[in-house]
């Protein structure tokens, strides 16, 4: 690690991002990455309950996360944790809890996933044991039908979905607001009153990168720039079509519902 930081620091010197989990993290690595340049370390929570992280065959220790935070904090690296919504046997309380853990820790970012079952997981086949699934569910996953994706509600209708829903929107607001702030959300529940999660979100990530959060800055300039990327290749598309349907002839684009006699 320390070569890594030198070399990287001396010849690349380009601010990056990097993945790492509590079972893995030390203090050196944290003095490490601070020393090579590192803009902001995404940690592998998903849960602070260890035991719905053991059921589904991954290591997770709250003492181990709050270390591997403590380290990055000690060293100014700043620090998102990444959060998993609907693990199996998993509902609002423990939502609560982990958003409660989160407001003491004050991670710069939280990026939350919805639990989503792909084919040859042990999550899927654990599902399905347990009734979370059943056949018709596996069925459709097992035919690549696995919902709108673990950033859009999963691909499951999961324990206390509606109260998830409106707690996902906590997540994304925690890093903006102050502790206090989440706290009185949290209490008597007036986080039910949310509305517009989804748009939250955006909103919420644009606020962020407009703070100078540099990691999320990097993200949005990179949605940017792919954006504007398939834009340009969709224009130059269109543009090349023209000179050739002028060239040859052709008045209107074809319409594939209405091919050529």
């Amino acid at each position: 690690m320390a070569r890594f930081a030198a070399a990287y620091r001396r010849e690349i010197r380009i601010p990056f991002e990097c993945y790492t989990h509590p079972q893995t993290m030390s203090r050196d690595m944290a003095h490490w990455l601070a020393e090579a340049g590192c803009i902001m370390v995404r940690v592998g929570v998903q849960s602070v309950n260890s035991d719905t992280l053991a059921a589904v065959d991954r290591k997770g220790d709250r003492d181990k996360v709050l270390l591997t935070l403590q380290h990055l904090k000690e060293f100014d690296v700043p620090y998102s944790v990444d959060h998993i919504i609907g693990l199996p046997g998993e509902g609002a309380a423990d939502q609560l809890d982990a958003l409660r853990f989160y407001t003491d820790v004050q991670p710069k970012r939280i990026v939350t996933h919805w639990m989503t079952y792909f084919p040859g997981t042990t999550a899927l086949g654990q599902a399905r044991q347990g009734g979370i699934l059943d056949d018709a569910d596996v069925d459709r996953i097992l035919n690549g039908d696995v919902g709108p994706g673990y950033m859009f509600g999963g691909n499951k209708e999961y324990r206390d979905h509606a109260e998830l829903q409106h707690l996902s929107g906590v997540f994304d607001l925690l890093p903006l607001l102050p502790p206090e702030a989440i706290r009185w959300l949290l209490d008597q529940r007036r986080y039910r009153h949310l509305r517009g999660v989804g748009l939250m979100r955006q909103l919420g990530t644009l606020a962020l990168a407009i703070r100078g959060e540099p990691a999320t800055r990097e993200h949005v300039r990179h949605i940017l720039a792919t954006t504007l990327s398939a834009t340009r290749e969709t224009a130059r598309r269109k543009l090349g079509w023209r000179r050739r349907a002028l060239t040859n002839g052709i008045a209107t684009p074809p319409n594939p519902a209405f091919p050529p006699a």
